[in-house]
């Protein structure tokens, strides 16, 4: 029903101008247009995490579209605008290697400010199109910026430190999946080190779900022309893996750059029911949260 929602809200808002003086650069689109998958960073519903989702955009425009959903985000559900409703995409330009936003309540209303992770929604948006590299916020007259990207997405404990690395874990929150940055010792077997991280569970007090459920072991981990194959122990009932998610271990799986795919064994057998697929079956990365949107 959520999606339907979204379908609905982006369909008609982009379908529609609204009056002058309200949103005075919002474009149409044409049945018919060109469109292009556009990773738009919206936040979890207490505000405290990015979460990335894969739109349809019309390719004219694409980076002015993709920051005016970061803004007027309103289709309800789990995921939320970072700034307040009310808010619209006053105006949008690229000058050089910054894209300049500006931002204001509807009708020359001032909503409350926006919070804290709205100008890293807007740097993650818009630095994933060629050329951008830095973000200019001004929002009712307060201006943030310019500024790059921020260094790590949603990051969970310390900072980096001289013998740590870097994993990007993905965890499970309603219906969507949401990258959490984690440091932890460097190791020569980072892949396993990636699922033990998964098995440890999401940061402390977050609102996400367990990847590995309670009791599920790792038996091995291993690496084979672009294929990482897991293999975990649920004990004497295999049964008891059909809570593992199986999208949370392919996504922060490929986010290594020699893994293509993924297969997880129960007990180094296939065939077994997991959460999303079947034990066994080589999965690829896919499209992020995808969220389909009516185009005519």
């Amino acid at each position: 029903m959520f999606r339907s929602a979204v379908a609905a809200f982006v369909a008609a808002s982009l379908a529609v101008a609204l009056a002058p003086g309200c949103l005075a650069e919002r474009r149409t689109w044409k049945p018919g247009e060109p469109t292009a998958e556009t990773l738009v960073y919206l936040v979890t519903a207490d505000m405290g995490y990015l979460v990335p989702v894969t739109v349809p955009l019309p390719r004219a425009g694409r980076e002015r579209e993709a920051a005016r959903l970061v803004v007027e985000w309103e289709a309800g559900g789990p995921l939320r605008s970072p700034f307040p409703g009310g808010c619209i995409l006053r105006s949008f330009r690229v000058e050089g290697a910054t894209a300049h936003v500006e931002v204001s309540g509807r009708n020359g209303a001032h909503p409350d400010s926006p919070a804290p992770r709205a100008a890293d929604a807007l740097a993650w948006t818009l630095t994933e199109f060629p050329g951008v590299t830095r973000v200019s916020l001004d929002a009712w007259g307060a201006r943030t910026g310019p500024a790059p990207r921020p260094p790590f997405l949603n990051r969970d404990g310390p900072a980096p430190w001289d013998c740590s690395m870097k994993l990007v874990l993905w965890f499970g929150y309603r219906g969507y999946s949401v990258p959490v940055t984690r440091f932890v010792p460097r190791t020569v077997f980072p892949h396993w080190s990636a699922v033990e991280q998964l098995a440890l569970g999401p940061p402390g007090g977050s609102p996400f779900e367990r990847p590995l459920p309670e009791g599920v072991e790792i038996l091995g981990v291993r690496v084979e022309g672009g294929v990482c194959t897991v293999n975990v122990s649920t004990g004497t009932d295999p049964r008891s893996a059909a809570g593992l998610s199986v999208r949370s271990v392919v996504l922060t799986l490929t986010e290594f750059l020699d893994v293509r795919a993924v297969r997880i064994l129960v007990n180094g057998r296939s065939g077994i029911p997991l959460q999303g697929a079947v034990s066994g079956e080589p999965l690829g990365r896919g499209r992020i949260n995808p969220v389909s949107v009516g185009l005519h």
